[in-house]
């Protein structure tokens, strides 16, 4: 009770000291100062006639000083712009980086570390497990997640608009306050006409193709896509040459809405679906009579409305529901064999009332969330017996960005949650940023973070089709943490460097247990502690290139380092290391691009890790060499690309994929 006191009282300061700036400046942008007048404009009379002189300068060249002093003060506080308070990977950068699809453009991030999977990517941040990284779409959450893995192919970079990684105080406004980082997808709306295709081919049987039609005016845009992709993998199961080959193949739809219902008044309407089966499922079970099969989908709609003041404040309410099911189809050799169907079903339904202000000197928001969750499966162990759980989750947030200055942006958070089965937990942040001069930045933060154990974690007895099955634990406790940051950023004239310094102190940690009286068993449990530290190193320089390679203006040559170094990543209760969690990983690119050319040379360093929580089970050290080449035809682009070249397996099971060669081509009409 006392953590919804304190929160109350700071939700009820923020609108005093707005109102108490509107008195000081106005709303809105930052003032300019005014240019001097035209003489020729002045109202200007003389009259002679009385034998008095009268004369009217007019209000344009009449001012108080102390208005004239406010409006200067005001001036010289910008608010800074949207990619200097999170880090937005917008179009043209999409574009321009070469990426093959989201796991690569996530991968080149600082302080990101993605490790594919078939079907399936697990995204790290700073060293934490991948449960800690929170995919959103447009703000909106993602059903879908298995053990910590997500298929990213269902989301397109042709669909994005902009990737925004968001940590930090202003994490706070999505959802229950995750200890690592946020990465909203935000889509493509209609903004006119668009019609474009993308198609693709390669090795390992390859095939992508994804469609997108809109259009639109000021008063309303729609976009639709649909997108299809197959792949092939051999497994690394010898002894079993005719049940080694997998497959995967997925079909996804996405259609948004976008309309203004009045002067002020918008809303936005949107729907998704997506399907994916994986065939030949197999990892050397000894007792399967035939590969697995298994069959995901998942579905969501939502709408949003926003009512903008004349203030600069808007209000915003949205409502999302969402649906996943998983069915995995198993054939075990017994005496009798055993045809075994498992699947579960899991919905979620959230729902935001948001108030937005935006002032001269400061930024703050205003939120009430309410998350709730259902599963349903008849493997579910639930106290008391049923087929179904739930659970809720309210929330109550405050951010707030002060200008102080010019240079200096003090930005706080406090985030209250009310967890149906766990109780209160009050969440504060901050983060103090300071441009040092026109090309560099120095932030520090500091926030306590949080996640309770989700249904599936407490209650599912999860099989997998590579022949372990994960229990639920009932009595599992949420994961609390205390989240350390100090960065550093530079960039000018073609040159830029990004240093980030981190710590994590994590209570509580969920992580597998093998339970020893029953091999390929595991439980979850929690540990006390974990801690993690170390650095992310982002470095890049670019060349003109000279009049005998292409225009002096618009060509560039490059270099590119990129270094995750994670000394310390300890779980204090047992001396080990953490899983999935590499001293080091290095990254090394040079490239040539030029406004209708881009070539690129990638090399990856993957140091080895530890695979399981009793670290008897280790990945070994990969490296990996991918070459692109892309070229403006007309309206259309070709890609050619060779990924991990210097695998010379057909192996696309395991943490990169096998050798692969591919063939894109892109058409806006």
């Amino acid at each position: 009770m006392r953590n919804l006191t304190t929160l109350c009282l700071l939700l009820c300061c923020l609108p005093l000291q707005a109102w108490a700036q509107q008195d000081q400046a106005p709303q809105g942008d930052p003032p300019r100062e005014e240019e001097p007048a035209d003489p020729d404009e002045l109202d200007f009379e003389l009259d002679l006639d009385d034998g008095d002189l009268e004369i009217d300068l007019g209000e344009s060249t009449v001012a108080s000083a102390a208005v004239a002093s406010a409006n200067a003060a005001a001036a010289a506080i910008r608010p800074p712009s949207l990619a200097e308070l999170r880090e937005v990977i917008d179009r043209q950068a999409i574009d321009d980086s070469g990426a093959q699809d989201l796991a690569e453009l996530l991968s080149r991030q600082a302080g990101i570390r993605v490790s594919e999977y078939l079907g399936g990517t697990t995204i790290s941040y700073q060293g934490l497990p991948g449960k800690f990284t929170t995919i959103l779409v447009d703000g909106q959450r993602v059903p879908g997640s298995i053990l910590e893995q997500m298929d990213l192919s269902q989301f397109s970079l042709g669909s994005l608009d902009s990737v925004e990684i968001i940590s930090g105080p202003r994490a706070a406004a999505y959802g229950g306050g995750n200890a690592g980082v946020v990465i909203n997808l935000k889509t493509r709306s209609g903004g006119g006409h668009v019609a474009a295709m993308e198609l693709g081919y390669g090795s390992l049987n390859w095939q992508r193709q994804h469609f997108r039609i809109g259009n639109g005016d000021e008063f309303q845009h729609w976009l639709l896509s649909i997108e299809h992709q197959s792949r092939d993998a051999w497994d690394v199961n010898s002894a079993q040459p005719d049940t080694d080959l997998q497959s995967f193949e997925n079909l996804g739809l996405r259609g948004r809405w976008d309309f203004r219902v009045g002067p002020d008044d918008q809303m936005v309407v949107n729907a998704d679906w997506f399907r994916e089966e994986g065939r030949g499922l197999d990892y050397s079970p000894p007792n399967l009579l035939r590969p697995s099969d298994l069959v995901t989908e998942r579905w969501g709609a939502g709408a949003s409305w926003t009512h903008n003041f004349n203030s600069g404040s808007s209000l915003s309410l949205s409502q999302q529901h969402g649906e996943y099911s998983h069915g995995l189809h198993r054939y075990f050799e017994t005496q009798d064999p055993l045809d075994e169907r498992t699947a579960f079903r899991e919905s979620t339904d959230d729902t935001e009332l948001r108030w937005d202000n935006h002032m001269v000197y400061s930024d703050w928001s205003l939120g009430l969330q309410r998350q709730a969750e259902r599963l349903e499966s008849d493997r579910i162990s639930v106290p008391g017996g049923g087929d179904s759980a739930d659970s809720e989750l309210l929330g109550a947030y405050a951010v707030y960005d002060w200008y102080m200055t010019e240079d200096w942006t003090l930005s706080m958070s406090a985030r209250l949650n009310s967890h149906s089965d766990f109780g209160e937990e009050l969440l504060p942040s901050a983060s103090l940023s300071h441009s040092l001069d026109r090309y560099s930045t120095l932030s520090a933060s500091a926030g306590r973070g949080y996640r309770a154990p989700s249904l599936r974690e407490r209650y599912y007895d999860f099989p997998s089709p590579f022949n372990y099955t994960i229990l639920g634990n009932p009595e599992l406790e949420p994961e609390t943490s205390w989240n350390y940051a100090l960065d550093y950023s530079y960039a000018k004239s073609g040159r830029s460097l990004h240093l980030g310094l981190f710590r994590h102190e994590i209570d509580n940690l969920i992580d597998f247990v093998e339970i020893q009286s029953a091999p390929q068993v595991f439980s979850l449990r929690n540990f006390e502690g974990v801690t993690t530290q170390g650095l992310a190193l982002g470095l890049e320089q670019r060349w003109r290139a000279t009049r005998h390679h292409g225009s002096c203006n618009d060509a560039w040559f490059g270099l590119g380092y990129d270094l995750s170094w994670l000394p310390e990543a300890e779980v204090l209760e047992t001396g080990l290391r953490l899983v999935n969690s590499p001293e080091s990983d290095h990254a090394l690119r040079a490239f040539y691009e030029n406004p209708r050319l881009r070539a690129e040379v990638l090399l990856r360093h993957h140091e080895p890790y530890w695979f399981d929580a009793e670290n008897t089970v280790r990945v070994p050290q990969q490296d990996s060499l991918s070459l692109t080449l892309s070229r403006e035809l007309g309206c259309g682009r070709m890609k050619l690309s060779g990924l991990n070249l210097l695998d010379e397996r057909n192996v696309r099971f395991g943490p990169l994929p096998g050798r692969e060669l591919r063939v894109e081509y892109s058409y806006d009409f």
